[in-house]
C-alpha cells in the first residue's frame, strides 16, 4: 500500500499541520513531505504503514479520512499488550539464567568431585 501525492496532502490537512509540522512530526525532512506532495518522490511502503499507524488513517482501499480512535483505551491497549510482552520475556529470561547457574553450579561440583 503506498499513499497516492494527492492523499499524502489530504492527510496532512485532515491533520492540519503545516508541511513543516507534518516533517517534524514524522521525523523527515521537510523537502521529504514537499516532493511527496508534489509527485516528485513518494514514500516508502514502510513509511505509508508508520503513517497509516500513527494518524489512525483508513488504509483499506487507500481511504485517507483521518479516523477518531473508539476511546482512550483503544489508544492503551497496544502499550499494555507490549508491556505484558516484555514482563513475560523479562520472567523467561531470569528463569533461564536460574537455570544456567545451578547447572553450572552442578557443573563445578562434578568437576571437584572427579579431580579430587
Amino acid at each position: 500500500m503506498i499513499f497516492s501525492n494527492l492523499e499524502i496532502k489530504e492527510i496532512r490537512k485532515n491533520l492540519h499541520f503545516t508541511q513543516k509540522q507534518f516533517a517534524k512530526d514524522l521525523k523527515v525532512s521537510l523537502a521529504s513531505i514537499q516532493k511527496w506532495e508534489s509527485g516528485d518522490r513518494i514514500p516508502t511502503e514502510q513509511m505509508c504503514y508508520f503513517i497509516a499507524n500513527k494518524y489512525n488513517v483508513g488504509i483499506e482501499n487507500n481511504k485517507t479520512e483521518v479516523k477518531e480512535p473508539e476511546s482512550s483505551y483503544e489508544k492503551e491497549k497496544p502499550k499494555e499488550n507490549l508491556q505484558e510482552k516484555y514482563n513475560a520475556l523479562m520472567s523467561k529470561y531470569v528463569e533461564v539464567l536460574e537455570e544456567n547457574r545451578f547447572v553450572k553450579n552442578d557443573l563445578i561440583s562434578q568437576l571437584k568431585k572427579t579431580n579430587v
